[in-house]
């Protein structure tokens, strides 16, 4: 039962919040399917439909982009990079 094991659940995000471990295999993995997704999407008609159709309604604004972003933008993610906390988005 959950109620079980709630204990060891908290305690399980505690480290999850206050210690995230990003280990660079497991990055390097995420970021090779993410720029997989992205070139797929490049030569998807309906992805590409859909992308053009973004722009024209929302122009410049953030809606505009694709969700997972552009080829250039996985590259620059590491695992350094994901330790630092996100300045601004969250606070304890």
């Amino acid at each position: 039962m959950l109620s079980e094991r709630k204990d060891a659940a908290f305690a399980l995000l505690r480290l999850a919040a206050n210690s995230p471990r990003f280990d660079q295999e497991p990055v390097d993995r995420i970021r090779a399917n993410i720029l997989a997704s992205i070139i797929a999407n490049e030569r998807d008609p309906h992805a590409i439909a859909e992308l053009a159709w973004r722009r024209r309604i929302y122009g410049t604004h953030s809606y505009s982009r694709p969700d997972e972003g552009h080829q250039g933008e996985p590259r620059r993610h590491n695992a350094g990079r994901s330790r630092r906390p996100p300045q601004g988005r969250f606070r304890p």
